[in-house]
């Protein structure tokens, strides 16, 4: 074998060499790809809808994860739109066409407000050029579409509050006249029942609100406890102990009868052979089964059964309450307005005006609490939604070896 191998070493070395040229020369030619990437972060609540924009948590801002990689995945999609990669081909002077540019380009969502964005090119340069100039022309884009939104709504706002203190000037001056012009002062008495029985309302729709909602999810619990067994079984080992201990006498009868037949025969004998053969197989068993464990099934009661059961009767207790609340609430507007309607001297034309102008600084109120939140979501739009984290070029990428790229810039062959 080593005389065959000998004779043929230069045709093996041949080979070998061609080989390796030609896996050189195809490596040297092989068309290199560059991927240049940049990441985009979320400034928190950024991509909120503007009428939770400027809320805490307490306000009632949603701060759902889901909700919030939902909401990204939505900024990527834009991020592919024509109106995009449109304005990213014209800047750039690329000869492609929006297909296939999107191809070449990669969109991640890393997490619920982060996003990379990669472009592969032949050219590292222009890979870079390219991802950063689509970063950039995304963040302004959406900022504009965002704060112009918010401008929109806030100049109907603006428009529905001047029309809305109109309306109170208006209620208050009738109000006015009409007191100057019957000599009457006002009916204290009346205008407070009549405040009391707004808020009295108003408390009554915010308790009713509240029972629509957690009757929904004693109705979700509920079928959750549906779906989950009260009881769980749940397996362990053990080593078994009266088996071992059968079988350990049976060995060990098998030993003294050994030892008789040896102190009789010698080993050679074929009673001695016997004998020593079934010692064999006695230790085997033995052996066997003190290694295989004893499983023993237990049926205990399902902790998540347990969790889910208090969670529900908590939900019923805040149901109840509520009910009770709004069954209260309604009492007491019952209540009032009997009192209203039942008061003697009032004068009908007095209460109505006074109405008139509650209603009418209530609607004021709440159109000044809505025009400052959209101001402040135009404070967080000033600030730009979306924050560049991480461009492509300068010290990243870093090279390796034979040209290959690691972090923002990455080597890969081109298929």
């Amino acid at each position: 074998m080593m005389a065959a191998l000998r004779r043929r070493r230069w045709l093996i070395l041949a080979v070998v060499l061609a080989t390796t040229i030609v896996t050189g020369l195809a490596t040297f030619r092989m068309k290199r790809e560059y991927a240049a990437s940049a990441t985009l972060m979320a400034h928190e609540g950024a991509l909120d809808p503007l009428p939770e924009l400027g809320k805490t948590n307490t306000e009632g801002r949603t701060d759902d994860k889901d909700i919030a990689a939902d909401r990204l995945k939505t900024v990527a999609t834009v991020l592919g739109s024509p109106a995009i990669v449109g304005r990213v081909i014209r800047q750039n002077g690329l000869k492609t066409t929006p297909d296939m540019f999107m191809k070449q380009t990669e969109v991640q969502e890393l997490t619920s407000r982060l996003v990379r964005i990669s472009y592969r090119d032949t050219d590292p340069e222009k890979a870079i050029r390219v991802v950063n100039s689509t970063v950039h022309t995304f963040v302004d884009f959406y900022k504009d579409l965002r704060t112009q939104e918010a401008r929109q709504q806030l100049a109907s706002v603006t428009d529905k509050r001047g029309d809305a203190e109109q309306a109170l000037q208006v209620a208050s001056s009738r109000l006015q006249e009409y007191e100057s012009q019957t000599s009457m002062d006002p009916v204290l008495q009346n205008k407070e029942l009549l405040t009391r029985a707004t808020q009295a309302e108003q408390e009554r729709n915010a308790a009713e609100a509240r029972l629509r909602e957690v009757s929904a999810q004693v109705a979700t619990q509920e079928a959750l406890l549906a779906r989950t067994p009260r009881r769980k079984e749940l397996q362990s080992s053990s080593t078994q102990a009266e088996v071992v201990g059968k079988v350990q006498l049976e060995r060990n009868e098998v030993a003294k009868k050994l030892a008789e037949l040896k102190a009789k025969y010698t080993d050679d004998h074929p009673a001695v052979i016997a004998a020593m053969e079934e010692m064999r197989k006695a230790d085997e068993r033995l052996e066997e089964v003190r290694s295989k464990p004893l499983t023993i099934t237990s049926n205990i009661p399902n902790p998540e059964w347990d969790a889910v059961s208090i969670n529900l009767r908590e939900l019923r207790r805040d149901r109840d309450g509520f009910s009770a609340k709004v069954a209260s609430l309604n009492a007491k507007v019952s209540r009032l307005q009997a009192q209203i309607a039942g008061l003697s001297g009032v004068d009908v034309q007095h209460s109505l005006l006074s109405q008139q102008q509650l209603l009418a600084q209530q609607q004021v109120a709440g159109l000044v609490a809505r025009q400052q939140q959209l101001q402040m979501a135009l404070g967080v739009m000033d600030r730009a939604p979306l924050a560049i984290v991480d461009e492509a070029g300068g010290l990243n990428p870093r090279w390796t070896s034979r040209g290959a790229a690691r972090s923002s810039f990455r080597r890969s062959p081109s298929c």
